[in-house]
C-alpha cells in the first residue's frame, strides 16, 4: 500500500448518502454505523425546507421517536464563486445542528482550473480566502463539527479533482486544505476521504492522503442502473446488474474485502 489506512473510522455510502462509524477505540469493538439522509438539497423538487424534509423522514422512519443524526449536502464545483454560493443553504442546515451533523461534499478544485493546475493553486494558497470563508460560515452557524467530504470520488474521472491525472498533486492539495482549515478558529471538522466503489482510474491506496489528514474513510455505492431504462427491458437491466462490469457480486466482494482490510488494520 502507498500509505497505511490504519485506525481510521470507516464510512460506506449508499447512493451517495454515507453511513458513518465512530472513531475506533483503542480496544476494538463492533460499532453500529450512523444512518444518514440526503434530501436533495437545493436541487430537490420538494418545496419543503430541508429541516422539514428531515423531520418528515424521521416521522416516517421512527414515528418521530428518533432524529436523523447525519444529513448530507453538496457544494457546487464548477467555480469557486458558486461553491461559496452554495453556503446560502446554511440557514436551511443550521436549524438541525446540533444535534444533527452536516456532511458536506466540498470540491478540492473546480472545473475552472482542474487537475494538476488546480492542485498546484491549492497548494500555493491560491484559494485560502475561499477556505477561510467556508470555515467562518460553518463555525458561526453551529456546524464547527461538520464532516467534510473533500474531493469525493477522486478515483473516478468525472470530477475535476481526478487523482489519476496527478496523484502527487491530489495528495498535496488534500493535505493543504486539511492543514489550513484545522488552523482556523473554532474549526472541529472531521475529514472524510471518500472514493467510489469499483475498479476506477486509480487504485485507492495510490491516492490516500495519510492518517494525519483523514478522520473517516468512505465508499460511495450507487444502487441504480446507469443506462436508459426506456430502451432496455427490465429483465435485461437485472442481467446487466448481476452479470455486467459492475455486477452485484463484484461490488459485494470488493466491499467485503475493504471492510476486512479496515477491520484488520483497526485491530493491529
Amino acid at each position: 500500500m502507498a500509505a497505511k489506512l490504519a485506525r481510521r473510522s470507516f464510512l460506506a455510502g449508499l447512493a451517495a448518502a454515507p453511513a458513518l462509524s465512530r472513531a475506533a477505540p483503542v480496544r476494538a469493538q463492533t460499532t453500529r454505523p450512523l444512518a444518514g439522509l440526503f434530501t436533495g438539497g437545493a436541487l430537490s423538487n420538494n418545496p419543503a425546507p430541508i429541516a422539514q424534509r428531515v423531520q418528515q423522514y424521521d416521522q416516517w422512519l421512527t414515528n418521530g421517536t428518533r432524529q436523523t443524526p447525519l444529513f448530507i449536502d453538496f457544494a457546487a464545483h464548477d467555480t469557486w464563486a458558486n461553491a461559496l454560493g452554495s453556503l446560502a443553504l446554511v440557514p436551511a442546515w443550521s436549524p438541525m445542528c446540533p444535534p444533527a451533523t452536516l456532511a458536506l461534499a466540498w470540491p478540492l478544485v473546480t472545473q475552472q482550473k482542474a487537475g494538476a493546475a488546480g492542485f498546484a493553486e491549492i497548494v500555493a494558497g491560491g484559494q485560502d480566502a475561499t477556505l477561510a470563508r467556508l470555515c467562518q460560515v460553518l463555525v458561526s452557524r453551529n456546524m464547527a463539527n461538520a464532516i467534510i467530504r473533500l474531493g469525493w470520488e477522486m478515483n473516478g474521472d468525472w470530477y475535476p479533482w481526478n487523482a489519476a491525472l496527478d496523484r502527487a498533486g491530489y495528495v498535496a492539495a488534500f493535505r493543504r486544505v486539511v492543514t489550513y482549515c484545522r488552523a482556523q478558529a473554532g474549526v472541529r471538522f472531521r475529514w472524510c476521504w471518500n472514493p467510489n466503489i469499483g475498479k476506477q482510474q486509480i487504485a485507492w491506496t495510490d491516492c490516500y492522503p495519510g492518517n494525519e489528514y483523514v478522520d473517516l474513510i468512505g465508499i460511495d455505492i450507487y444502487d441504480m442502473y446507469w443506462g436508459d431504462p426506456s430502451t432496455v427491458a427490465q429483465a435485461d437491466r437485472w442481467k446487466i446488474a448481476n452479470e455486467g462490469p459492475f455486477r452485484s457480486e463484484e461490488h459485494t466482494s470488493e466491499l467485503q474485502s475493504r471492510l476486512h482490510l479496515v477491520c484488520r488494520l483497526l485491530l493491529e
